[in-house]
């Protein structure tokens, strides 16, 4: 997976990985007192206290906090701040101060676009004495799928477990060490059917649903987990010609700051129901009509398997089976969301009539009209 892949896929990466962000390291209290004895460096967007050498996407643009604090960690807010940077990049001031509604603490770092460790320090003109650096890698990474190496799918029955492992590598295939989540979860990108309100998005192993835990690659930079399969299929009835896929991925954590994965590498997976073992009244039962006469609602009924997934294709047969009368089909099948109906003009007796409905293995419903 190429790390610099479009925006939306990094955007949904982070949405499926979920990232954990760190909270803010800013002391409380009354305020400063004395002199500020250090830089407080973090995120400006969550607040997240900056992790020194922390790697990011070449490239990439930072908004960087730094805040002069004294021992106790209480912010100085109104002091000029100038600002330097090494190993590549930019910054877009050379110098921040109070003035007007600008914050004098937040700058915007343009990371370089080669690999290396870039640095940005800040010093204050106020107290020379007083200064701060924190450290980026820039760094391309890459996932691969060791096993299974299938480019984009994974097809498993329903609970089935299969092993994942990647390999987090640079993009000269040095193994990169540094923590890697799975997860699975609907991909948005694909138009969906009808998301199925019991669906599961399976386990992992080390983990729990849904997600793993964070894992840190071995010296080859590889993770392992196990994966089991849904019992719940995630989407049913999607109309014919659409696909919507539950992935399985991998991803390279991305930093406390929020930052988009950097590095990120899925498998697609495609579930089909199991066998049909169940056939349901959905709707049409219980109604009542007058003799010869047709029933307003039609007779539906949904075919599932064990787990109470649709399974589309089978045969349905129905018949009369008190009181005459007829149906508009005898013999229909289940379509993609494990429907089928029929229409029921009623016979002549008074009472109650029945219809059955069956699929094989002798498994079958009844319904039921009372006729006047």
């Amino acid at each position: 997976m190429n790390p610099r892949a479009p925006a939306g896929t990094r955007s949904w990466a982070a949405a499926l990985l979920g990232m954990a962000l760190w909270g803010c390291g800013g002391g409380g209290g009354t305020g400063p007192s004395g002199a500020p004895t250090r830089i407080l460096f973090q995120y400006a967007n969550t607040g997240g206290v900056f992790d020194d050498s922390v790697p990011v996407i070449p490239g990439y643009v930072l908004v960087v906090r730094a805040t002069p604090v004294d021992g106790e960690g209480h912010p100085f807010g109104s002091l000029t701040q100038d600002w330097s940077v090494s190993g590549g990049g930019t910054l877009a001031h050379a110098e921040t101060a109070p003035a007007g509604n600008n914050d004098p603490t937040l700058n915007t770092w343009n990371i370089g676009s080669t690999s290396s460790v870039q640095a940005v320090t800040v010093t204050l003109p106020a107290y020379p004495g007083v200064s701060g650096t924190i450290h980026v890698r820039a760094v391309n990474l890459e996932i691969v799928r060791v096993s299974p190496t299938t480019e984009q799918d994974l097809t498993l029955g329903l609970g089935q477990t299969v092993a994942l492992t990647v390999r987090l590598v640079t993009a000269e295939g040095q193994p990169f060490i540094w923590p890697l989540r799975f997860l699975a979860g609907i991909n948005p990108s694909y138009p969906c059917g009808q998301a199925h309100p019991d669906a599961d998005l399976g386990s992992f192993s080390p983990g729990g649903v849904g997600a793993s835990d964070t894992l840190v690659p071995d010296s080859k930079g590889n993770a392992t987990v196990v994966y089991t399969a849904p019992t719940r299929l995630s989407v049913q009835g999607a109309p014919p010609g659409f696909e919507c896929t539950l992935d399985v991925a991998a991803g390279a954590l991305a930093s406390p700051g929020g930052l988009d994965v950097f590095a990120f590498g899925r498998w697609s997976l495609h579930q089909t129901a199991g066998p049909a073992v169940h056939i349901i009244a959905e709707s049409g039962d219980g109604q009542a009509a007058s003799s010869g006469a047709t029933l307003p609602n039609p007779l539906q009924v949904v075919v599932t398997d064990a787990y109470g997934n649709a399974v589309a294709g089978v045969p349905v047969t129905r018949a009369v089976t008190s009181g005459g009368g007829s149906l508009s089909a005898t013999n229909t099948t289940s379509d993609s969301s494990g429907r089928t109906k029929v229409t029921w003009t009623v016979g002549l007796a008074h009472g109650t009539q029945t219809v059955s409905a069956s699929i094989s293995g002798g498994i079958s419903v009844t319904f039921t009209a009372s006729v006047s």
